[in-house]
């Protein structure tokens, strides 16, 4: 990669590409809903409440005699299954094929599609339910961890 400041924009903009590809039925979106029209299946990168952040980046865990530098940072994402009936076990199932297809993406695909030196699903996820009068979801929160040379 060549050298730049960051790589964290390469990395998100890496991200939001591979997950089109890998989740053609998903609605993908570039940071939190905008109030738009939402499919049964969303997958937001660059997701942030408010409170905690949509990237966070160490860029200063190795320097190599001041040329270059190794960049590591998690995007958080955050992947709904919705439903309009009750069944809370589907989504659980729909949220655990999408997650898989996209860990499996990432895979095949080393450093989110080449952008990068290297990228993964995080170590932690959580997963919430929620049943409303209007159906079900099912929720994922996790990052997407990558490492750059920059």
């Amino acid at each position: 990669m060549k050298p730049t400041a960051t790589a964290a924009d390469i990395a998100w903009d890496a991200l939001l590409e591979l997950a089109r590809e890998a989740l053609p039925a998903v609605q993908v979106l570039d940071g939190p809903r905008a109030g738009e029209e939402l499919s049964d299946d969303v997958l937001m990168v660059g997701y942030s409440d408010g409170q905690t952040p949509a990237l966070m980046v160490d860029a200063n865990i190795h320097r190599d005699m001041g040329a270059r530098r190794r960049e590591e940072g998690d995007i958080v994402c955050v992947l709904s299954c919705w439903s309009g009936d009750r069944d809370l076990a589907g989504r659980r199932r729909r949220l655990r094929e999408l997650y898989g297809a996209l860990d499996q993406a990432l895979r095949d695909k080393p450093g989110i599609g080449g952008r990068v030196d290297g990228g993964w699903i995080g170590e932690e996820a959580a997963w919430t339910p929620r049943q409303t009068k209007d159906g079900s979801t099912m929720d994922a929160s996790f990052t997407v961890h990558y490492v750059a040379e920059i």
